[in-house]
């Protein structure tokens, strides 16, 4: 890279100097207006000159086993993994009941010699691929790391992704083996056509049935059968393929990101450096799908750490958990964990139900409105937490359902609205970021120190960022000079040791839609690798980095005027009727109308306001022109509150459920992302005729 063109110092959240660098503009690469410098993590530079984005150890290694081999060995008789055993599955009707254990723990050492086991009986060889189809837990982490140790590529698929997705998986790679939990064997059984390379299928728990036609063992036979003859690991190099993430992604097109064993240590060590105050005595809860890189990278960050971490269920989080066997404890209050991630979509729903709850009860709701005062004046000051009193009185209740001790917490994969960010920190009384990046690599979080609401923070230490100018949609480097704006913007490419190698393609039979991609997608700049997210940002003056806009997220009216359809979700999504919003953009309109799938609790309240005591909750009642009304009335002071633009503002909203009343947007009918992002374009196609009469209902 070039030289340093200006370096940007962090002023401490509650105001006093900072000596810490923060992030440093590198000039270099394209000299043309359109893209902005490099902004790089600076907190190690040297006179002005960042350290080199880390790319190994502390020890020198550069692949994933290895790494994990030396934490093994430096923390070896430390608490490690901890899962809960299932004691009992009932069904209650339709719906399945568990119950289960107190935690159970390995050690450092048992870890390591677990994986080591399972290595040496995998029927595998250097270089096959082993698709892991199951929930997060215990065994599948274990499965992923024995496949490094003996130079094999996990594929991974969402449990959520249903038989076409593992078909795809599967007959993209040609994987030889497949690790399935027990309970989702029905769906790789019931595939239609599975490729002739598949010839093992290793369950984690006990098959009920066996496939025909495949070898088929459990995790359990294949340790013990590798624990009476160990096999040595086998060399890997940091340039080999670790994983192929299959991601559904927002436009229904499943595709397999190829990520190296270089970019998973990049990405471990760039975080750990990003997030320097979490220690060895730190405690995880791991839930979110470790089929998406954020999750699998944060455990292996907690490997790195010598911290432990336990695995949980979203459905069985809490003591009211969906699964959980009445008088059953949940995941969180039995761990205690000191840091967790949440999915937004997760926080938007605690928010609601939180604010349910306060709902209607004059003196509850103006306490809480106090106390949620009093921890936005603490915010302010770089504080968590509401204050001793508020949380004697009020938040104890609230912070007990994660175990009372959680000291730090973070959020990515969509935006998230600085009211909820606030509330998460005030209630939880623990320090709330929020993080960005891509499965294709590169993250940017929030420094611990700093409160700053609107923005994901600098580049982590193994990330470049640079802005590109976007004329179509307004956003320009350029804007720096505009006293109104005052800030570059443009579309996000993100650079570094962390981008993967592109998306697989079947060298047989490959798709000219992912051919492209691979084209249009990875640029390189000076020697440094980008991805070129689509997404918009802007750099602020502190060198953070704020998500403003997605190149397919706007929406251009017939008066000229841009929308950004996240910025309008985001203000419906505080409304107690609302659980999941989607806004859009009819050409040629003069503005926008939203989707809203509601809060049923919300709309049963609202109809025995209105009269409506004997109409069901499903799609008749929220098509009804009272509910409608009532609610479009809300959400309208809501975008007011918020500070939208009458352009802005939805000009009609439609309710929609599914016909039974469950919600009509959900992963399992492929309008959600297994991340819970919305699958826009192909939600539009599935309700263009509730698109249409919200429309229709539109008057100049």
């Amino acid at each position: 890279m070039g030289s340093c063109n200006s370096t940007l110092s962090l002023d401490a959240a509650c105001g006093e100097a900072a000596e810490e660098t923060y992030g440093v503009f590198e000039v270099g690469g394209e000299k043309s207006s359109h893209l902005s410098p490099a902004l790089r993590w600076g907190a190690n530079a040297v006179d002005g000159v960042p350290a080199p984005p880390p790319s190994f150890d502390e020890e020198g290694n550069g692949t994933v086993w290895a790494m994990v081999a030396a934490c093994v060995r430096k923390h070896g008789p430390r608490p490690c993994v901890g899962w809960r055993a299932l004691l009992k599955r009932e069904m209650e009707g339709k719906f399945e009941k568990l119950t289960l254990g107190d935690y159970e723990w390995w050690t450092y050492d048992e870890f390591g010699k677990s994986i080591a086991d399972l290595s040496s009986g995998l029927p595998v060889c250097k270089g096959d691929c082993v698709l892991i189809f199951a929930e997060t837990q215990r065994d599948w982490f274990v499965t992923a790391l024995a496949c490094f140790r003996v130079g094999c590529t996990v594929v991974t698929a969402y449990a959520t992704l249903g038989e076409e997705g593992v078909t795809t998986a599967l007959g993209q790679t040609n994987a030889k083996v497949c690790v399935c939990d027990a309970k989702l064997l029905k769906i790789l059984a019931s595939a239609k056509s599975l490729p002739r390379t598949l010839k093992h299928v290793i369950t984690i728990g006990d098959a009920s049935s066996e496939l025909k036609g495949f070898e088929t063992e459990t995790i359990r036979e294949l340790v013990a059968k590798g624990a009476e003859t160990p096999k040595d690991e086998v060399p890997v190099e940091p340039s080999d393929v670790a994983l192929i993430m299959y991601t559904s992604g927002t436009t229904g097109t499943s595709k397999g990101v190829v990520i190296t064993q270089n970019n998973l240590v990049a990405h471990t060590m760039s975080f750990k450096g990003a997030v320097s105050d979490l220690t060895r005595d730190d405690v995880h809860l791991a839930y979110l799908p470790l089929a998406h890189i954020m999750e699998f990278c944060i455990e292996l960050w907690c490997l790195s750490a010598g911290g432990s971490m336990g695995y949980g269920s979203p459905h069985t989080l809490t003591d009211t958990g969906v699964k959980l066997q009445k008088g059953c404890r949940g995941d969180a209050p039995l761990l205690r964990p000191t840091c967790m991630l949440f999915a937004p979509a997760v926080l938007d729903k605690v928010y609601a139900a939180v604010m349910r709850k306060i709902d209607g009860s004059s003196t509850k709701e103006f306490l809480f409105g106090l106390a949620l005062e009093a921890g936005k004046r603490r915010y302010a000051q770089g504080l968590a937490g509401a204050g001793p009193i508020w949380d004697a009185l009020l938040m104890k209740k609230i912070q007990a359902l994660v175990g009372g001790r959680l000291r730090y917490s973070a959020s990515g994969s969509a935006p998230l609205s600085p009211e909820i960010q606030v509330f998460m920190q005030t209630c939880f009384n623990s320090i709330f970021r929020q993080g960005y990046g891509c499965t294709e690599g590169g993250t940017c979080i929030g420094r611990t120190a700093d409160n700053t609401l609107g923005q994901v923070g600098p580049p982590s230490p193994a990330t470049f960022v640079r802005l590109r100018d976007w004329e179509e949609g307004g956003y320009l480097n350029a804007d720096i000079s505009n006293p109104k704006i005052g800030r570059r913007r443009g579309e996000i490419l993100l650079g570094g040791p962390t981008i993967c190698a592109g998306y697989w393609v079947d060298k047989k039979r490959p798709d000219p839609e992912i051919v492209k991609k691979n084209a249009d997608d990875f640029v390189t700049i000076s020697g440094v690798r980008y991805f070129c997210t689509g997404d918009i940002g802007e750099f602020d003056e502190r060198g953070r980095l704020r998500i403003v806009d997605r190149k397919k997220d706007l929406f251009k009216g017939a008066t000229g005027e841009y929308v950004a359809l996240i910025k309008v979700e985001a203000a419906l999504k505080l409304s107690k009727y609302v659980e999941l919003p989607v806004v859009y953009g009819k050409t040629g309109a003069k503005g926008v109308v939203a989707l809203v799938c509601p809060q049923m609790h919300a709309i049963e309240e609202l109809k025995r306001a209105v009269g409506l005591h004997d109409v069901p909750y499903g799609p008749e009642l929220c098509k009804r022109p009272e509910i409608v009304s009532a609610v479009s009335d809300a959400l309208k002071k809501q975008c007011k509150d918020y500070g939208l633009l009458p352009f802005e503002t939805p000009l009609a909203y439609a309710l929609v459920v599914a016909p039974d009343g469950s919600p009509a947007l959900t992963p399992d009918n492929g309008l959600l992302t297994s991340t819970m992002k919305v699958k826009r374009p192909i939600v539009t196609k599935a309700f263009q005729a509730d698109l249409d009469a919200a429309y229709a209902t539109v008057t100049d």
